[in-house]
């Protein structure tokens, strides 16, 4: 009966061993995932602050390019450009009725 006890624990040390060595060999691969998990969400994390970067810079655009197609806007951009027209137009006369004399 003694042998068959020692037998018995035996057996089960052997299978608790074998069984010990493949959970921790699970776990190391498991660790190993998690590591390569925390590295794929770094980097996504920085993808995704500079694609909001991007959209925020579109929409900036986007904004200025609405401000400049609003009519009244556009009116005031051409009265501005015609003023300016004016003022060169009549440096150009001047110097041009200087150049006569």
């Amino acid at each position: 009966r003694d042998v068959m006890v020692s037998s018995w624990k035996k057996a089960t040390s052997e299978a608790d061993q074998v069984l010990f060595a493949e959970f921790r060999r699970k776990q190391q691969v498991l660790e190993k995932q998690a590591e390569q998990l925390e590295v794929e969400v770094s980097l996504l994390s920085r993808e995704k602050a500079v694609v909001e970067q991007q959209v925020q810079n579109i929409a900036t655009v986007m904004h200025v390019a609405q401000q400049r197609t609003k009519p009244e806007k556009l009116r005031a951009e051409i009265a501005t450009l015609a003023k300016e027209r004016s003022v060169e137009q009549t440096k150009l006369q001047g110097a041009t009725s200087v150049v006569r004399k």
